[in-house]
């Protein structure tokens, strides 16, 4: 039963963001984050390997596929990368915080639900759309902008008064406060959406304040560095975010199977 959890898991992440590697560990980090072992780990890499590459040959497609440079990244900034992974691992804390004192502030299963999932989508769709509307929905064209360098996009509504990096170190936290409010008043929305679009910005910002060429490989592998996952999470692996939404309150529970 664990291991039909795990590859299930594994192989949805897979097939929605084409991460054959990527998407199996995830699910291990989840489902099995105090005890991961290689039993756990090989099918899950199948199960997502097998989904992602039977998506692509069925033409199902993604929003979160780009064409990026067939190169490796420049080696002598793997530095800078384990440091992006520690920073990844402290954001995701901060987040993790963000949801549970928003939740022990809203409220949702006392009083009026109903008041509290229209005010709700009401205060995090106005900060979006008032910022920058791409931050509404899957953000599939903030991404575009991200990987893409089209600044005009990132801004929004906001004037292009400071650098494009802390542009989006500023986005990262404000789909965060929407994202939060938006799962704990009761809309239907998740985690793992946002949390690819957050983790890109989060690593695209870096990358451009510490000086790397946006649109190179060094650009891309700091987005989307599977240590920078592997890393990040186990800074935080203690104080998960679905520790919080799993249990009900704000108080943390074991997740695993």
């Amino acid at each position: 039963m664990r291991t039909a959890a795990i590859c299930g898991l594994a192989a949805a992440i897979g097939a929605i963001f084409q991460t054959p590697v990527g998407g199996g560990i995830f699910a291990v980090e989840i489902m099995q984050r105090k005890s991961m072992g290689y039993r756990d780990l090989f099918p899950a890499i199948l199960s997502s390997a097998t989904a992602a590459f039977l998506s692509w040959i069925l033409g199902l497609g993604t929003d979160y596929a780009f064409s990026v440079p067939h190169a490796f990244m420049e080696v002598r900034m793997i530095g800078w990368l384990v440091a992006l992974s520690v920073l990844v691992g402290l954001m995701g804390g901060l987040y993790t915080r963000m949801y549970a004192f928003i939740r022990r502030l809203i409220r949702r299963e006392r009083g009026r639900v109903l008041l509290k999932v229209v005010i709700g989508t009401l205060i995090a769709s106005s900060i979006a759309w008032a910022i920058n509307p791409a931050l509404m929905g899957t953000s599939k064209s903030l991404l575009h902008a991200v990987f893409l360098g089209n600044d005009g996009l990132l801004f929004g509504r906001l004037p292009q008064r400071f650098s494009p990096g802390w542009m989006m170190i500023a986005l990262f936290f404000i789909k965060a406060l929407c994202n939060c409010i938006t799962v704990v008043s009761g809309m239907s929305a998740g985690f793992t959406g946002p949390a690819v679009i957050m983790g890109s910005l989060l690593g695209a910002g870096f990358t451009t304040l510490i000086g790397i060429p946006r649109a190179g490989p060094t650009y891309y592998a700091f987005i989307a560095g599977a240590l920078t996952a592997i890393v990040g999470f186990q800074v935080n692996r203690h104080f998960t975010l679905y520790d919080f939404a799993l249990a009900g309150s704000g108080r943390k529970t074991d997740t695993s199977i």
